[in-house]
């Protein structure tokens, strides 16, 4: 695939100028694409332009955790976790990325530092006013490009804003954990876990059905690749009202997912 014909696709699945889009992707389920993730890049920001904005999962998990080195937003890869689009992008010229050391996020437009302000380990990765949950106060759309629910990251914030139960019986990191953050200044900081990672994403797709009947969701293809886009605000309500009501249908069945399986445990004692 070339430049042109991503563009192309981007605005005929939906994707409009000034429109804000958080991204989650795979580069591989596009084929060969000429000139790999910058094409893709290039292509989004053409048919958003900086009116809208792009915002990407940066997320490191515990990659910065015990390690010496510790998170570095200018440095540090997320290839590992999110794939070569999102770790290519927050390298790119005018993107900025977020300071949390778990699940960073990065985002390029006029309103870049506003999605990423106050991102920090102090806060819940997904709470609100974090960056996915401003795309939706903001209006915004979620690209699932070649990917699937299990893997968009604003799901997680509807499980906060529905205030979820189960997420009492959280997955955290040992008590005492301590990250250390180099700021974009070059000082180095050393800031404790005060707050939960986000659990398990394995069973989102269970909404898909729904979503799709009330067109909070629809399929389109990128090339190759079965893509799907979603209204974030709408999405967000509608999961937030669902898990509120049926917090076990976001669980998975894996046996060997111990924070799935301790969740469902406070969900049958209470």
């Amino acid at each position: 695939m070339k430049f042109d014909q991503l563009v192309h696709e981007f605005l005929s699945a939906g994707i409009h100028k000034g429109d804000v889009l958080a991204v989650h992707s795979s580069l591989s389920s596009l084929g060969n694409v000429e000139g790999g993730a910058e094409t893709v890049i290039r292509a989004l920001q053409e048919v958003v332009t900086e009116k809208g904005g792009l915002v990407m999962p940066t997320h490191t998990g515990n990659l910065s955790c015990y390690k010496k080195t510790g998170y570095h937003p200018a440095r540090t890869s997320c290839k590992e976790i999110t794939g070569i689009i999102p770790d290519t992008f927050w390298r790119t010229e005018g993107v900025v990325r977020s300071i949390h050391p778990t699940h960073s996020a990065a985002a390029w437009g006029d309103r870049a530092d506003w999605f990423i302000e106050h991102h920090s380990p102090s806060t819940y990765a997904f709470g609100e006013n974090t960056p996915f949950h401003k795309v939706a106060l903001a209006g915004g759309k979620i690209l699932l490009l070649g990917v699937k629910n299990t893997r968009n990251s604003s799901i997680h914030v509807a499980e906060h804003l529905a205030d979820a139960i189960y997420m009492k019986a959280s997955y955290t990191l040992p008590e005492g954990t301590v990250y250390l953050i180099e700021l974009y200044d070059g000082s180095i900081i050393e800031h404790p876990i005060t707050q939960h990672i986000p659990g398990c994403s394995q069973n989102f797709d269970v909404f898909d059905p729904l979503l799709l009947e009330t067109h909070e969701m629809r399929k389109c293809m990128i090339g190759p690749a079965e893509s799907f886009l979603l209204d974030s605000n709408r999405m967000m309500k509608t999961l937030a009202h669902n898990i509120k009501k049926q917090p076990e249908l976001v669980l998975c069945h894996h046996t060997d997912c111990s924070c799935c399986t301790n969740r469902r445990k406070l969900l049958s004692i209470l």
